[in-house]
């Protein structure tokens, strides 16, 4: 459980507009692979990206606000998946 809404209940968020970079659930920050795709190595991307997002380093599309958590996710091959849950150290 990473926190952002109860369980299935995602779609609603969606559905009522919440999400996004300046929304209540910011999503995608850096645009995501419609900025680029660096095929094998989107994984890394996506943590690098969440990393600066959590230090507050993301320069133009740091999201506002005090960011505790950050969820990356990427697909990088054949069937190679990751998925990463950061946390600011307390």
């Amino acid at each position: 459980e990473v926190g952002i809404c109860e369980d299935y209940t995602a779609w609603k968020l969606f559905e009522q507009n919440k999400v996004g970079i300046d929304k209540e659930v910011p999503f995608n920050p850096s645009g995501g692979v419609t900025a680029t795709n660096p095929i094998g190595a989107t994984p890394v991307v996506r943590l690098v990206e969440a990393v600066l997002q959590v230090r507050g380093d993301a320069g133009e599309h740091q999201i506002p606000g005090k960011i505790e958590r950050a969820l990356a996710t990427g697909y990088g091959g054949q069937g190679e998946n990751v998925i990463m849950l950061l946390r600011k150290s307390l």
